[in-house]
């Protein structure tokens, strides 16, 4: 993934790693940063155009492409998580959010970005995960690996033009904001640059969780 000079748009991006990405791509010489939020009038920093974006209405995805026509890298961060057992009944009244939001969401957003992304030889599009994709959460953990499974369609879709696509593991992050104390956490310009590989793990721990697949070892707790 070429960031120098890149036209990005980053979704999610008041917060977490979106945040990051929208803080460590102008470290990484990206030319024109676009910063998309529900909530566009919270997107703040320097460089950032933020642009108004729910990934669970159809209707602005293609708007947002066509107001960054240029775009050569997608970042897509948009997520929620839900609380309490997936057993309860409040986890179930609510339960459609969660696929909507983690996983047609950002499949909107592929099928959204793909033939922009796909008119330049250095397109790419970042499906932000984490190592909830290995790690299993009640409220957390199926919507990340079914996110996960589905980066990797489109990545091996048949399409001649579509984009390079990576799914970036993350974990803990030092946005000024994470709560881990004693947690190893990556810099917003290092998690940038890191994403430069069709399986991104960032840091150690989403490394050591994805080791665990070839071995077939359970760590889920």
């Amino acid at each position: 993934m070429n960031t120098c000079g890149a036209s990005a748009l980053v979704t999610g991006a008041i917060g977490g790693p979106g945040r990051a990405f929208a803080l460590g791509l102008p470290t990484r010489d990206a030319r024109t940063l676009y910063a998309a939020a529900r909530g566009p009038k919270a997107v703040t920093g320097p460089g950032l155009t933020p642009l108004p974006r729910r990934i669970t209405d159809p209707a602005p995805v293609p708007t947002a492409d066509e107001r960054c026509p240029a775009t050569t890298l997608v970042v897509d961060n948009t997520r929620i998580a839900r609380d309490g057992s997936p057993l309860s009944a409040e986890y179930l009244d609510g339960a459609c959010d969660q696929p909507e939001t983690d996983l047609f969401g950002p499949l909107a957003m592929c099928r959204a970005s793909a033939p922009v992304l796909g008119k330049s030889d250095s397109g790419a599009l970042v499906n932000v995960l984490s190592v909830l994709s290995w790690h299993t959460l009640p409220q957390i953990g199926s919507p990340k690996a079914t996110a996960w499974s589905m980066t990797r369609s489109v990545r091996e879709s048949p399409r001649a033009q579509d984009p390079f696509t990576i799914a970036g593991h993350t974990a803990f992050i030092d946005t000024g904001t994470a709560t881990h104390g004693g947690q190893t956490k990556i810099s917003p310009a290092d998690l940038a640059g890191l994403a430069d590989r069709e399986e991104a793990l960032t840091i150690d721990v989403t490394r050591q969780a994805r080791s665990t697949l070839s071995r077939g070892a359970n760590h889920d707790h």
